[in-house]
């Protein structure tokens, strides 16, 4: 490798650190993870047409569906339709490095990185204890699970946002990833999802999949339901309010009327007698996610809970921001909205707070 191949390394790495350190965010929602193994699939894809980001589901958060027909190279095994095509990386180097002239060319090592993480993920290959398919929507286990329980929470979740707020699914990709132990959601996620840590269960988006991966704990269903309110609000808006995307997580996280539930409404009602709760206006200056504490999540909730409940007014006015957000416009903070178009419904919140009892139940019928 020569000294200007050398060069070229540095400044893609030293640009993938500066993307990495500008879009790093811990959040419910990660979005793609720059990193000089997805800059290289979208280099050889561009020119090939193989989406190396499909072969390593752990790596790339694609898919989980590695090809059963194989080919070895240098040891390495790869699906018979993956070809090597080294003048993929032409764009990627700027010249015609990526081609073999003796050597080894700086393209060709980052393309074994990149064979590296096929490898590594193919590891996992075959050990799904359950594999199932509804839809667009697949379910991966790595325990014994009922897939029907699983697909019935979930659809609940997707029916409780469309009666709700006009939340509707969409027919792009969805894929639920659970591991038996932590230890195995671990191991799989911190390489290349390091907030995995810190959480039971995590939602990521790429494109038009969106990935649910969780491990087998007590909460698993509520993490699910959790997770899949996250997922329907990012396939149906283009961008949601922090405030409102983590209130309707937590709002349907739980069957309405269960004990969870009840217990959270018994606690918000002594907090709004205590003036212990925060104003729409502070959750709407939230800057990010990382930001947020255990309050701030128990005050979105109460927020989108008394929108969702407090009157057909309130629902209505919901209802219609998130589908001006929908269209693609820019309705602005929903506090400014809501004194726009219905100047006293905020100023009733407290009252409503003090004596919230059970939710409204939506009409499965209702559209």
């Amino acid at each position: 490798m020569n000294s200007a191949e050398i060069a070229d390394l540095q400044k893609i790495t030293h640009e993938l650190k500066e993307d990495s350190r500008r879009n790093a965010e811990d959040s419910h929602e990660i979005r793609e993870i720059p990193d000089p193994v997805s800059r290289v699939a979208a280099a050889f894809e561009g020119e090939s047409g193989v989406d190396l980001r499909a072969l390593n589901p752990a790596r790339f958060a694609d898919s989980h569906a590695i090809q059963k027909s194989r080919f070895r190279i240098f040891g390495f095994v790869f699906p018979e339709s993956f070809k090597l095509r080294l003048g993929g990386f032409k764009r990627l180097m700027g010249s015609n490095r990526a081609e073999f002239r003796g050597g080894f060319p700086a393209a060709f090592m980052l393309m074994m990185v990149v064979v590296a993480s096929v490898r590594a993920g193919d590891e996992r290959v075959g050990k799904w204890t359950v594999e199932e398919q509804r839809g667009v929507a697949v379910l991966y286990s790595e325990f014994s699970i009922s897939a029907a329980d699983v697909w019935r929470e979930l659809e609940d979740v997707s029916s409780l946002l469309e009666q709700s707020v006009g939340i509707a699914p969409t027919d792009g990709r969805v894929e639920i990833i659970l591991f038996e132990s932590q230890s195995s959601y671990l191991r799989y996620l911190l390489p290349g999802l390091p907030q995995a840590r810190s959480r039971r269960a995590l939602f990521y988006r790429n494109a038009d999949v969106s990935q649910i991966y969780a491990w087998n704990n007590r909460a698993l269903i509520t993490d699910l339901r959790h997770e899949m309110v996250h997922v329907r609000v990012h396939q149906h808006l283009p961008f949601a309010p922090l405030w409102l995307d983590e209130g309707l997580a937590e709002c349907f996280e739980e069957r309405m009327g269960s004990r969870g539930d009840a217990a959270r409404r018994e606690l918000l009602r002594w907090k709004a007698r205590m003036s212990q709760l925060s104003s729409l206006r502070v959750l709407e200056r939230l800057p990010s996610a990382e930001s947020m504490d255990g309050n701030d999540y128990r005050n979105s909730w109460a927020w989108t809970a008394f929108l969702l409940e407090e009157s057909e007014e309130s629902r209505r006015l919901l209802r219609a921001y998130v589908q001006e957000i929908h269209r693609g416009e820019a309705p602005g903070a929903f506090s400014s909205y809501a004194d726009t178009q219905s100047p006293l419904l905020l100023t009733r919140a407290n009252s409503y707070f003090r004596k919230m009892r059970s939710p409204v139940s939506f009409d499965s019928s209702s559209k």
